[in-house]
């Protein structure tokens, strides 16, 4: 039996114990108001409320009164019809607001706390992306949103609720699958303070986060970890996912306890510490990211600018938000400022079955990100969240055998392409002797007239047999490569060589490295007001000349911004090659409208001219070449 690694665990553990012996380590951003807790005292300060389909809203039992078995409590409800809670409850009158907002607000409480913004989140993006924030500021103005005292209140309920007892929970539960053992983590937060703590994209009351560990049992009897998987947003897949072995990335404590760096107020996990640069697709205009492609490469091609390869696939239509996750405020796990208390998930217990709404506020938010979320096993319309009914194919582990698996599945796999193989040769001889027959056919009634349709008719299925065959064949030729594959493949598990550890990942997201700009506080300055000042300078325009003359001082102002922006992001000489290249195609494309006419007659005769010299010089060539005797 081989000896076991210092990570290993033995396979006797419960799972319970699993959960103890792997449970993370959470490190938090100084200035984080809130932290895994539970939903015991929670609910008990909340209130049930039903938002029927009319867009009335009816509290079904009141805060005080409502406990975990009552929530889980089957209810009928009209078709369209949501439950939810209710946390912070809603502030009534405007000087209330006002007052909370001013001597309690979220962002006030943070700075308070110690957390330092750091470099303004639009100061690290350009024009577009700031253009993208504006709409999606001026669209909280219609849209559903929670209320900005609600934080405040948040907090401070919070802050009664704990200063009680100090509770720091996680509920955990074992999920096996596939040869894999996966240790499903889950965080409750009682508020999510992102948008009005941190500047991000959104507050919402509640919070669910979760996070996984994939073991294997090896060869000799012993359970090895492989993989972490961490939520982060709207990311999934095989993007979420780390090797165990991956010390550039994963960090470990006491050898079996992955470390999660928490976004501060979303609670985003990360593996690394720093500040994150999060861009959101502007909803509706991703149809336009083609074009912005399409662009790019057009602009690389003419004008060989590399630096327009460099984001080439990064979305064009995107909102900036920075998330703050540094590690430096609490850490809560084995040997940390605060240890884990574990509530098992297995089996599910009925409030977790029974309650299908969402956890906190439902502000009718069409966007969806105010509204407070589900539970760990449902969606917000009620549907089975797909990170808990099936965590590997959440974290693109089911496509991934465990290492023991592994000989065995290239083997079956081998074994699968050759018997294709056969078949392959079976059907591309019947084939050709189809197509051979036919050809025998076709030239014995070649000369027959009076067969002229059925010819045709053998032209057509000859044209098809070669068609097919042609890729028979390929498929065959593919096949050769892909056993040759597998079995490189086998030869390089067999000598113990290891994939590079993120080959699996499209994106892997990095801590930003925070450019120095010029004129540090001016340029965030600029960089916070430059998309106000161009819409007033634009109306300005617009509403004091008109024809040519406007589209001119449009332009002139345009440029005016860029260069400025470019003056504070020491890009200047780039961005100016840019706009002289930019303003010599809007000039040639002028020019052959407005003078198309001479320009195309101009083209004809330089045609008429090449054409001309080019069979001249043909011609002098072959009289010039000596004649054979």
């Amino acid at each position: 039996m081989s000896q076991p690694s210092p990570s290993s665990a033995p396979t006797t553990l419960s799972d319970a114990d699993l959960l103890r012996r792997y449970e993370p380590v959470l490190r938090l951003t100084k200035g984080e108001a809130y932290f895994p807790s539970d939903v015991d005292r929670y609910v008990a300060h909340c209130s049930l409320w039903v938002s029927h389909a009319n867009g009335a809203e009816e509290c079904i039992i009141q805060r005080g009164q409502l406990t975990l078995d009552a929530l889980a409590e089957t209810r009928k409800l009209e078709p369209s019809a949501y439950e939810f809670l209710k946390f912070a409850e809603n502030v009534t009158t405007l000087s209330e607001v006002a007052q909370r907002t001013a001597s309690h607000g979220a962002r006030t409480m943070a700075l308070q706390r110690g957390f330092e913004p750091g470099v303004g989140r639009l100061a690290r993006v350009g024009y577009l992306a700031r253009l993208a924030d504006a709409g999606i500021s001026l669209s909280m103005l219609v849209r559903g949103r929670v209320p900005s005292a609600t934080a405040a209140l948040a907090e401070q309920l919070t802050h009664e609720i704990q200063s009680k007892q100090q509770r720091h929970v996680y509920y955990g539960r074992v999920v096996r699958d596939g040869g894999w053992i996966c240790l499903n983590y889950w965080f409750f937060y009682y508020y999510d303070d992102w948008r009005t703590g941190f500047d991000g994209v959104n507050d919402h009351e509640a919070d669910w986060e979760n996070l996984s560990v994939f073991l294997y049992e090896t060869e000799g009897g012993w359970l090895e970890p492989q993989w972490v998987v961490f939520s982060c947003h709207d990311f999934t897949g095989d993007d979420l996912r780390r090797r165990w072995d991956d010390r550039e990335q994963l960090e470990i404590v006491g050898d079996t306890h992955p470390v999660a760096y928490v976004g501060a107020g979303s609670h985003a996990h990360y593996y690394r510490p720093g500040e994150y640069l999060i861009e959101s697709e502007v909803p509706g205009l991703q149809r336009l990211e083609p074009i912005g492609r399409t662009t790019r490469r057009l602009w690389r091609k003419l004008f060989g600018d590399e630096t327009a390869n460099e984001n080439e696939n990064t979305p064009l239509f995107v909102i900036p938000f920075v998330e703050y996750a540094r590690g430096d405020g609490l850490s809560i796990g084995p040997g940390q400022d605060c240890e884990w208390e574990l509530a098992p998930l297995d089996p599910a217990p009925n409030w977790l079955r029974g309650f299908h709404g969402m956890w906190g506020l439902f502000v009718r938010d069409p966007v969806g990100g105010e509204n407070a979320p589900a539970g760990p096993m449902f969606n917000r319309d009620g549907q089975p969240r797909f990170s808990w009914f099936a965590p590997l194919a959440f974290a693109g582990v089911d496509r991934v055998p465990t290492p023991p698996q592994a000989f065995a599945a290239l083997a079956a796999r081998r074994e699968a392409v050759l018997a294709r193989q056969k078949e392959l040769n079976v059907l591309i001889q019947a084939k050709l002797a189809q197509q051979q027959g036919l050809g025998a056919e076709m030239a014995a009634v070649a000369g027959l007239n009076y067969m002229q349709l059925e010819t045709q008719a053998g032209l057509k299925r000859s044209e098809s047999l070669r068609a097919e065959l042609r890729q028979l064949r390929c498929e065959r030729m593919d096949n050769d490569e892909l056993i040759g594959a597998l079995d490189a493949r086998a030869e390089a598990l067999k000598a113990g060589q290891l994939d590079d550890p993120r080959a699996h990942a499209r994106i892997v997201q990095e801590p930003m490295k925070i450019a120095q700009l010029r004129f540090g506080r001016l340029a965030q300055l600029w960089s916070a007001a430059s998309i106000g000042l161009l819409l007033i300078g634009l109306a300005a325009i617009l509403i004091l000349t008109a024809g040519r003359e406007s589209i001119a001082l449009i332009a002139v102002l345009v440029v005016t911004f860029v260069l400025v922006d470019s003056l504070f992001r020491r890009s200047l000489a780039v961005n100016a090659t840019r706009i002289a290249m930019t303003l010599a195609v809007i000039t040639a494309v002028l020019l052959i409208i407005n003078f198309w006419w001479p320009l195309l007659l101009l083209v004809v005769f330089g045609l008429g001219l090449y054409l001309a010299q080019d069979n001249l010089r043909d011609l002098w060539a072959a009289l010039r070449r000596p004649k054979k005797s």
